[in-house]
């Protein structure tokens, strides 16, 4: 096992690796409850805007709900460790600039909405792995570089 690796039991007992300050199995569930509530949320706030014929609002409520469904699958998957709420964004941006054609009532409810995705957003466990791999390839590279740079130096003198 690896210094950066931590073994914890599962609700199972399985096993799981993992790197320390990664989500454990019950934390992701319970956000994976939270995401679910949102698709909810977004499910039944997209159908009361179809039947009141306000498509551009159900649409992006729709966009919303396609995208949590996607984020929760991944975080309930074995590519865990990949999630990310980046794709949140858009359908975010998206739905906030419908909110006003809701009428008071419902774009309350389309702002609540929102607003838990937000804490959605900042729950989710970010993987620097993947923005850390450019600044890794950079760093090897200038470190071959001085490497070779180095060597040639030494035989000069």
């Amino acid at each position: 096992m690896k210094e950066a690796e931590v073994r914890r039991a599962g609700p199972a007992g399985e096993v799981i690796r993992g790197r320390p300050g990664r989500q454990s199995i019950e934390n992701r569930a319970v956000l994976q409850g939270e995401i679910r509530s949102a698709i909810a949320m977004a499910y039944e706030l997209a159908r009361h805007e179809h039947v009141q014929n306000r498509e551009w609002i159900a649409l992006a409520l729709q966009q919303l709900e396609e995208e949590l469904l996607r984020t929760e699958g991944v975080l309930g998957g074995p590519r865990a460790g990949e999630v990310s709420a980046g794709g949140l964004e858009a359908p975010l941006d998206r739905l906030r600039a419908v909110t006003a054609d809701a009428g008071p009532v419902v774009g309350a409810q389309i702002g609540a909405l929102i607003g838990t995705v937000r804490a959605i957003q900042r729950r989710v466990d970010w993987t620097p792995a993947r923005s850390l791999r450019p600044a890794l390839g950079i760093a090897l590279a200038t470190a071959g570089a001085a490497a070779v740079l180095g060597a040639l130096w030494r035989r000069r003198r």
